[in-house]
């Protein structure tokens, strides 16, 4: 399987003309890579490749190639993603890693965040494709600690879903 997935990846990038097509390509590998690292619960794979983004936005003065706002195919950020599998250590960090950054930012205004910290921020309330909230997927799969986790970080459980349900 592993031979054919690159068989048909080089079929893929032999396809690929445009400057546009090769940065739609970039994107959907770099958000490919994150959601597996995402679903084994690899933080330090995570914060190496938003690193690298971050870097490699603020070299080019290019808007960033992924956040940690990305998405799988069905709709779910890296923390609706932690939540499902009851991963706590990896939403503590989508929730706490940027403010960190920012810490000794003297060039910063009251509640205004770098690039580098936007490309690192989760937005606790994000909606997968069905609008379930990261806090209701945590209910769902009984993942008290990381839903305890989000409500502490501005989670909001009222938030109604696609079939108007919270």
């Amino acid at each position: 399987m592993e031979e054919r997935r690159r068989v048909i990846a080089a079929n893929l990038e032999a396809r690929i003309k445009t400057s546009a097509e090769r940065e739609f390509y970039a994107r959907n590998m770099i958000r490919k890579e994150l959601v597996d690292k995402a679903n084994n619960g690899d933080i330090e794979g995570i914060k190496m490749i938003l690193t690298e983004v971050a870097a490699e936005a603020e070299q080019t003065g290019c808007k960033p190639r992924a956040t940690a706002e990305v998405r799988n195919d069905g709709g779910q950020s890296l923390l609706s993603i932690a939540a499902q599998n009851d991963y706590f250590d990896l939403a503590l960090w989508l929730l706490t890693y940027y403010k960190d950054l920012d810490k000794d930012r003297w060039d910063l205004l009251d509640g205004e965040i770098s690039p580098e910290a936007r490309v690192f921020k989760a937005n606790p309330n994000s909606r997968d494709m069905k609008g379930w909230t990261c806090a209701c997927i945590a209910v769902f799969h009984d993942s008290r600690k990381v839903l305890k986790l989000l409500l502490e970080h501005g989670g909001d459980p009222n938030i109604r879903s696609s079939y108007n349900k919270n």
